[in-house]
């Protein structure tokens, strides 16, 4: 049975999985007025940065406890690097396979490592034993984001993009490894983060750490390109709230943070994914954020309720 505490936690997750769903419409508007995705993604880890910094600075609590950073493993300091990956190789792969290929294999790569995870109880999460009520849950989020995103207009014209391969050709199932791998990455990142927690005095400050390793990591790779940032004109016609990618980026790590030792791996992760459905299904319909409107169909809501059920059996178990 779910208690109110647990049941608190998947609301925060659901929260965290909303400000997923906004900052990417947030990022991609701010993206018009530069000339590279990693250029907007730059500026997104920068603005958190300097957020959880001054934060963390008001909040005036120590930074490390004494002896905390020599018992810290070395993979502690990876959180903010795999960031960095996950943004990068989205860029790299969302032209050639398109949004919708690469958003499913992401989530089936987070579900999949989040179960390895909690069934060996790696990167400091909570050891759960791999039930047959968790493998079902599992199965059904996955066809429930499935049934909701096949009738997502943009799918079918994701494959048509100029940049897509051929369904069948051999490169393309490396892509699909490679994004896969950045939902395991996804993943392991919220555990990462919450051990490197264990050595400093808040959430805060590790989102921090990690924000500032990420945004060093765009900052070289945005360097490397050689390009001009903003498009001529296009900076006086960017609107207020495409420059809250960061602050909704800041929010996302530092919930995770907290989160993750507390629900575990796959909860965690099916909890965020069901929150990221929901928000899309309110955000299509209304066509905010610069999102296009797409109706509310039958196969959408059943595909939620599936999300629905898969959490509480997850949570439950």
């Amino acid at each position: 049975m779910i208690t109110l505490s647990t049941a608190f936690l998947l609301a925060c997750s659901l929260l965290v999985g909303a400000c997923g769903a906004s900052q990417a419409g947030v990022n991609s508007r701010l993206r018009l007025a530069l000339h590279s995705p990693i250029q907007a993604a730059f500026i997104s880890f920068l603005t958190g940065t300097l957020l959880l910094g001054v934060i963390a600075l008001l909040s005036g609590s120590p930074w490390f406890a004494p002896g905390a950073r020599g018992g810290l493993p070395w993979w502690a300091w990876l959180g903010g690097l795999l960031g960095a990956f996950n943004v990068a190789m989205s860029v790299y792969l969302a032209p050639k396979l398109g949004a919708l290929t690469l958003a499913l294999s992401i989530i089936c790569g987070q579900v999949l490592a989040s179960m390895v995870l909690d069934h060996n109880g790696w990167l400091g999460y909570p050891r759960i034993e791999l039930s047959p009520e968790r493998v079902l849950g599992a199965l059904l989020i996955v066809a429930g984001v499935l049934l909701v995103s096949r009738t997502h207009p943009l799918g079918a014209a994701a494959g048509a993009h100029a940049g897509a391969l051929p369904s069948k050709s051999p490169d393309r199932y490396f892509l699909l490894a490679c994004s896969i791998a950045i939902g395991c990455s996804l993943a392991s990142q919220a555990g990462i983060n919450a051990e490197l927690r264990t050595a400093l005095s808040s959430p805060v400050q590790a989102a921090f750490f990690s924000f500032l390793l990420g945004t060093l990591a765009l900052g070289l790779l945005a360097a490397t390109t050689g390009r001009d940032w903003f498009r001529p004109g296009a900076l006086a016609a960017t609107p207020w709230w495409a420059w809250l990618g960061g602050l909704l980026g800041a929010f996302i790590v530092t919930m995770s943070v907290f989160l993750a030792p507390r629900l575990g791996a796959l909860t965690l992760a099916i909890a965020i994914i069901c929150g990221k459905v929901f928000a899309s299904l309110v955000l299509d319909q209304r066509g905010w954020l610069g999102y296009p409107r797409v109706p509310l169909t039958m196969p959408r809501v059943v595909g939620t309720v599936l999300l629905v059920l898969g959490v509480m059996l997850v949570a439950a178990n």
